[in-house]
């Protein structure tokens, strides 16, 4: 019996094209496992740190207002987390988002909610300026920062803060 030289080559290739693509495979797999692996590591822990609740200083910049400005501010109010404290700053004195701010300071009285007015510009980008002139209010080592046309579901601080367990092994 006598094989070609083509069809010897076809049979090497359709080899090679077939641990190609078993290699190929492997690896997604390899990858889907280790995907598994890193979300029960990273959000299945909840018993290791059943009350992991560290502080939180929220930092939002405004500048004008939004689209339903209010009810994006009120909604970082309404965390269900025990501590946290909201810096609202803005760059102009005459900003109209300063009069939101203050009906949210007074619709929520037993939160800890500053409003920074701060001219100084630190760079060029206005909003990191505003982020930084608030920094230094800050009390808590973990930091959020968010727009003010952010809105959020009651457990926002709770998920953000999720994935930070894993740092503190």
């Amino acid at each position: 019996m006598e094989i070609s030289a083509s069809a010897f080559l076809t049979n090497i290739n359709l080899t090679v094209i077939d641990v190609l693509i078993l290699i190929l495979c492997l690896s997604a797999t390899l990858f889907y496992c280790y995907s598994i692996y890193s979300a029960v590591v990273t959000f299945g822990e909840s018993h290791i740190y059943p009350n992991f609740y560290p502080p939180i200083t929220i930092l939002k910049p405004i500048c004008g207002l939004d689209r339903d400005i209010y009810e994006n501010l009120a909604t970082f109010c309404r965390q269900e987390y025990s501590t946290y404290q909201i810096i609202f700053s803005v760059r102009s004195p005459q900003d109209p988002g300063i009069d939101v701010v203050k009906r949210i300071i007074q619709d929520f009285p037993r939160l800890d909610i500053q409003l920074i007015v701060c001219n100084c510009i630190i760079g060029t980008n206005l909003k990191v300026s505003n982020l930084a002139n608030a920094l230094s209010f800050a009390k808590y080592e973990i930091l959020v920062l968010a727009d003010s046309d952010i809105r959020v579901g009651k457990d926002y601080l709770q998920r953000v803060v999720r994935p930070v367990k894993s740092y503190l092994k």
